[in-house]
């Protein structure tokens, strides 16, 4: 059996997600000790699977199965988390003692040298999330599941993982 967890905005509360979050990992563990008939009966499923018309219903019930993604940087907070690197401060510091002493030469070239290490960074760092963004894209991840027409038992079929549902009987 495979519970699932909608991350969709419509199915989830902001507020107070965090205090919920380790009763539920307490509730799919618990489910996870279960054996087939009770774990059947909580879910209000059977072995044999759902039907094509309760998955549906439950699909529209409980939304998508997604994983939530992390909040994606905008530019200034990307070149911002680049630019607080403690080794910045030093050399920003260092910096601005040169040019209090009058070496300007010195204070511009350290200036310049930070300046190129952020927007190194950040451009490889924006280069390789977009390049993972387009992997996570490419890889279209499936789950056997039974389901039962109206009399007997299902067969396994292929659905999509956003198409699990709570109660689906995985192939194990």
């Amino acid at each position: 059996m495979a519970a699932a967890y909608s991350s969709s905005p419509q199915h989830r509360s902001h507020q107070g997600e965090r205090d919920r979050l380790p009763s539920q990992a307490a509730d799919l563990f618990a489910l996870g000790q279960l054996a087939t008939e009770p774990l059947c009966q909580r879910l209000a499923s059977s072995p044999a699977g759902l039907s094509g018309e309760e998955a549906a219903r439950r699909l529209q019930d409980f939304g998508l199965n997604l994983v939530a993604r992390e909040h994606k940087p905008t530019i200034l907070e990307g070149i911002w988390g680049r630019a607080r690197d403690p080794l910045n401060a030093l050399l920003l510091t260092l910096a601005a003692v040169s040019y209090f002493i009058g070496d300007m030469r010195a204070a511009i070239v350290i200036v310049l040298i930070v300046l190129l290490a952020v927007g190194t960074s950040f451009v490889q760092e924006h280069r390789s999330n977009e390049a993972a963004a387009r992997l996570r894209a490419m890889v279209k991840t499936t789950v056997s599941v039974r389901r039962r027409p109206a009399v007997g038992d299902g067969d396994f079929v292929e659905v999509p993982i956003e198409s699990l549902v709570p109660g689906d009987r995985r192939l194990s």
